[in-house]
């Protein structure tokens, strides 16, 4: 019977979107840019079902689709940084996902079976590590480009190596 107050701070604590019910990329080491931080083209479907992602869900798209996903920063510091991007496995996912690294240096490809899980912490993969200069413009891109399923997108961590 007694009157319910809310907070002042509630909606800012819990931000525009409410509660995060992933890992918190504030909570995360080095700087980790969610999927809702990057450019998305073609069809790309936001899901929830798979346990273990970073912020409000991860986004995934199907073989032939022409899609892609591209994270764009620039570089926090001079020094040498491991990039890595974060993924759920799936059986419905791609075996040979594109994945390419654009620096200052030039492009570095590559292809992740996203079938198995991600080898580290918070189920991330590093795409190698990369000497970058304070300023300097990266991007990170997640295509469908020649898979054979699902291509995967969560976020994606810049970890500066000691």
């Amino acid at each position: 019977s007694s009157e319910i107050t809310i907070p002042k701070d509630a909606l800012p604590l819990a931000g525009a979107e409410g509660p995060i019910p992933g890992l918190d990329p504030a909570k995360l080491k080095g700087l980790v840019f969610d999927d809702r931080n990057a450019k998305k083209e073609g069809k790309w479907t936001e899901g929830t079902g798979l346990k273990g992602f970073v912020g409000h869900a991860y986004i995934y798209a199907s073989a032939g689709s022409n899609s892609s996903v591209t994270w764009q920063f620039e570089a926090p510091n001079t020094g040498k940084f491991d990039l890595r991007i974060s993924y759920l496995p799936h059986e419905n996912r791609s075996s040979r996902v594109k994945v390419l690294v654009n620096t200052r240096a030039g492009a570095s490809p590559h292809s992740i079976n996203m079938q198995k899980a991600a080898p580290l912490e918070n189920d991330f993969i590093s795409l190698g590590t990369f000497s970058l200069t304070k300023g300097e413009a990266v991007s990170v891109v997640i295509s469908t480009d020649g898979s054979d399923g699902n291509a995967h997108a969560d976020a994606l961590q810049v970890l500066p190596v000691e």
